[in-house]
């Protein structure tokens, strides 16, 4: 609405919460308009305007309605400074668009930028700024560069509004996705619930044909069978639970992509595939999942990609330990030397990820690998 004002040579030099109204649809509404000014061609500096789009008034065309040099008018704690000083040459689209960066200060702060009788609150505006906002730095950065002292470095109330659609819009975007992150978090009990149910069935299923002989009929395995097809019916449904839940992710992360909760969630993932992986010695599986946790950790599961484990050793009696690392030479695993640990007992000494043996040798004893 500002911005179609000044298109028009229109300024409205009186903007404040109280002059901006949301109307019963959502359309946002510019009101009193008692203190505008229509500008001459000089006075609209950079807004382009079409002289035959240009408001003609009495305002505009009389000199008897012209606003008196040197006045001050408008609201004290959403002027510019420039409209503070009086100097009605210099106002323009740019003293509108400081008072809405004072309306967006409101905003962010609660209160206006300046308090106070109107006389001290003029003063405080003529020496500003006021102190920074605080919140979204988006939101803030706008505010700063809209209430900027210097008319020339205010964007133009076009640009503003397009920076706030903008931030409007990836502020839905990231609500959005947000709850899809909480939509799958909300999952993760579920898909819990049917591996564990699934790894109870199978160890029944175990437990009920290691009571039948190879050689029993069919009939009598029929039970443990069962058990068996239940325990991957509900695999199954926990695998598609689970699908669903990175999907709800990915879909996150396509609204926001740095989303954090989003990526903390992918990281859980690939550390449970990366966990599994090693116990099966699954080498490429744990290279795989190992890359794509390093791609989604914040910082989680640094310690656990640093690979730094505690080696806690007692012996009776105390031994000195050598501690020699496996290296793969000639496709062979060859333990090389790497350092002493001292004497046992020892608590959480510090270890690389890696393949590690120990060498304790006592007195009396003889060497033990």
């Amino acid at each position: 609405a500002v911005a179609y004002a000044h298109a028009r040579s229109v300024v409205h030099r009186d903007l404040k919460p109280a002059n901006v109204m949301l109307g019963d649809f959502g359309e946002v509404l510019v009101v009193d308009w008692g203190l505008a000014k229509v500008l001459d061609g000089a006075e609209a500096g950079d807004v382009a305007v079409d002289p035959d789009e240009a408001v003609r008034t009495l305002r505009s065309s009389s000199d008897s309605f012209r606003t008196r040099v040197g006045s001050v008018t408008g609201t004290p704690a959403y002027m510019a400074p420039e409209q503070a000083r009086g100097d009605i040459g210099a106002l323009g689209p740019h003293t509108d668009v400081y008072a809405l960066g004072a309306v967006l200060y409101e905003i962010l702060m609660g209160h206006p930028p300046y308090s106070g009788a109107a006389r001290d609150v003029l003063l405080q505006v003529l020496r500003g700024p006021p102190p920074p906002p605080r919140g979204d730095e988006h939101l803030c950065a706008m505010c700063n560069r809209a209430m900027s002292p210097e008319p020339a470095a205010r964007p133009t109330a076009t640009v503003l509004a397009g920076e706030l659609r903008d931030w409007l819009d990836g502020a839905q975007r990231r609500v959005r996705a947000t709850e899809r992150v909480r939509e799958a978090r909300a999952l993760e009990p579920r898909i819990a619930a049917l591996r564990e149910k699934a790894l109870d069935l199978r160890e029944r299923a175990a437990d009920r044909l290691r009571e039948v002989p190879p050689w029993a009929s069919a009939s009598s395995k029929r039970a443990g069978w069962e058990l068996l097809a239940a325990a991957e019916r509900s695999d199954g449904e926990a695998e598609r639970t689970e699908v669903r839940a990175l999907q709800l992710v990915r879909a996150a992360l396509a609204d926001a992509p740095d989303l954090d909760e989003a990526h903390a969630v992918l990281a859980d993932h690939h550390r449970g595939l990366h966990e599994v992986a090693e116990r099966a010695r699954d080498v490429q599986g744990a290279l795989r999942h190992e890359i794509f946790l390093r791609e989604h950790d914040r910082g989680a599961h640094a310690a656990y990609l640093g690979g730094e484990g505690r080696l806690t050793l007692h012996t009776d009696p105390p031994a000195e330990v050598d501690l020699f690392r496996y290296e793969e030479r000639d496709r062979r695993l060859v333990p090389t030397w790497e350092r002493s640990l001292g004497r046992t007992p020892l608590d959480g000494v510090e270890l690389a990820h890696g393949s590690w043996l120990l060498e304790l040798s006592a007195p009396g004893c003889e060497r033990v690998r």
